[in-house]
């Protein structure tokens, strides 16, 4: 009688339980994070709203971003963030070299570096070394999850509960003339915010445990409640819009097998080149087209927030005036200064693309595209790999490009499009590498 040699099964790795909890602690710093513009400040810091007829003579916060809560809760979280990343012993500093994270390394780095002209140099650094605190903890945080899917599931329960408590506002407080505002100071916000959970809970609508896939249908229709009632044009029409955009970025990503840092350039270019064609040939003009498109040839008085805007960023185009410096940020914020009536008490010119002109110039500028690059890039690897997770990363993409144009959503601390975009370019810059989904 033949005996077959003992195959001995290979040891579990001593090392297991360190990474499922270094998993587990990202996942939910990431929560955390994203809880923090949603639920904690409204909850805890956000000032009252203003009567809508004093709203008007309201000054600009003079330094909205730096009140005590954030001062301690950013630190504590890149403190957590640490601890998970030193638990995941696959997590190492190797993971990290991508040309996403190389890039808003430089943009930081350019942010800070604007402390040297800055017209409030101080706010500038204070500013600069938050948001730089609360990047760091992102994306150790997500190299830590190790997982799209992961970390989403995560986000996804904390904006659950986000919208359960708006939907409890609904009925205890009433609506502000313009719109219903929830937990939030202005009824603009609550409109980021569900458009931002309607396209999270979708997504976990269409994948995972039937459970969660029940509690994100529940959820989304809670949200497109929240959306209807908050009467953000904006967050309404780029809500309906980025998802479907989304879609068709996927079928051409997976189908043509074209990357979206092709696509989605491509598709600007085409919209910029039908408009500049029907102003040329005297078709219409920017006035009828935001008649046309929002009801409002001014957008609501930001054209002349931007035509001030631009008459500053030609005086200074190369550097700019320091990071978050430019509006209301002290006594020598040039928006203080200078801008003419309702413009000098504006906390942001509603406008990313412009205010990154106005922070750090046309390097700061230059930064940023070259990083958007980079995350569409990683963007449509994650499509190739997972067709649902790529839906969302893209339904999220567009929708904070269009989002940034009419609000200052990108690079700006505690702002929640600021968070996602970060969460979103450092979950596809590692876990297409690790496999992980």
């Amino acid at each position: 009688m033949t005996v077959a040699p003992m195959r001995l099964e290979p040891a579990a790795p001593a090392i297991a339980p360190a990474a499922t909890l270094s998993s587990l602690l990202g996942s939910f710093i990431l929560a955390a994070m994203v809880l923090h513009p949603t639920l904690l400040w409204p909850l805890i810091e956000a000032p009252a709203p203003p009567p809508s007829a004093m709203a008007d003579f309201i000054p600009a916060a003079p330094d909205q971003q730096s009140g005590p809560l954030n001062r301690l809760y950013f630190p504590a979280m890149l403190l957590f963030s640490l601890l998970a990343f030193a638990l995941n012993r696959a997590g190492r500093l190797s993971s990290f070299a991508t040309v996403s994270l190389a890039l808003l390394i430089a943009n930081l780095g350019w942010a800070l570096y604007s402390t040297t002209w800055s017209v409030e140099p101080g706010i500038t650094l204070r500013r600069g070394l938050m948001l730089t605190i609360i990047a760091a903890a992102v994306a150790l945080a997500a190299n830590a999850c190790g997982a799209w899917r992961r970390g989403f599931n995560a986000i996804f329960l904390a904006l659950a509960l986000v919208a359960a408590l708006n939907l409890v506002a609904l009925v205890i407080k009433p609506p502000t003339p313009l719109g219903h505002a929830g937990i939030y100071p202005h009824k603009n916000v609550l409109g980021g915010v569900a458009a931002c959970i309607l396209m999270v809970s979708l997504s976990r609508a269409a994948q995972g445990p039937f459970v969660l896939r029940v509690l994100g249908a529940g959820t989304a229709l809670v949200a497109m409640l929240l959306l209807v009632v908050s009467n953000s044009k904006t967050s309404i029409g780029l809500g309906i819009l980025a998802p479907v955009v989304g879609l068709t970025l996927v079928a051409i990503t997976r189908g043509a097998r074209l990357t979206p840092a092709l696509s989605i350039p491509a598709g600007v270019f085409a919209l910029g080149g039908l408009y500049a064609m029907g102003a040329g040939l005297r078709l219409w003009d920017f006035g009828a087209v935001a008649k046309t498109l929002f009801g409002d040839p001014t957008l609501t008085q930001r054209t002349d927030i931007w035509a001030f805007a631009m008459q500053k960023i030609a005086q200074a185009p190369w550097r700019g005036y320091g990071y978050e410096a430019f509006w209301g940020a002290g006594f020598n914020s040039p928006s203080l200064r200078e801008g003419p009536g309702f413009v000098a008490k504006m906390p942001q010119g509603h406008n990313g693309y412009i205010d990154l002109l106005l922070a750090g110039g046309i390097p700061a500028a230059a930064l940023f595209a070259f990083l958007l690059f980079a995350v569409m890039a990683g963007i449509g690897r994650l499509v190739a790999r997972d067709a649902v997770a790529g839906w969302l990363a893209l339904t999220l993409f567009v929708f904070m490009l269009g989002y940034n144009m009419f609000e200052t959503a990108y690079m700006r601390g505690f702002s929640l499009f600021s968070l996602m975009f970060l969460i979103v370019m450092a979950l596809v810059s590692w876990t297409p590498r690790a496999g992980g989904r």
